[in-house]
């Protein structure tokens, strides 16, 4: 069952019931930024579709 959900002994589940039935969902993993960007090669080059977002102009409300 647990190969079934995705996930491992000891992580978390929501259950609840719903119309007599017993659910057990994954919990969504929650991120915080400082984790994503210690994932990051910042000596990764940079790909080809990215640069024409960096170098063009504003069209709009951009910050």
């Amino acid at each position: 069952m647990l190969a079934e959900l995705g996930v491992s002994l000891g992580d978390p589940v929501d259950v609840s019931f719903k119309d007599q039935t017993l659910v057990v969902s994954k919990v969504a993993t929650e991120y915080d930024l400082s984790t994503l960007v210690a994932q990051c090669d910042l000596e990764a080059p940079e790909p080809p579709d990215i640069h024409c977002w960096r170098t063009s102009a504003p069209v709009g409300n951009e910050a």
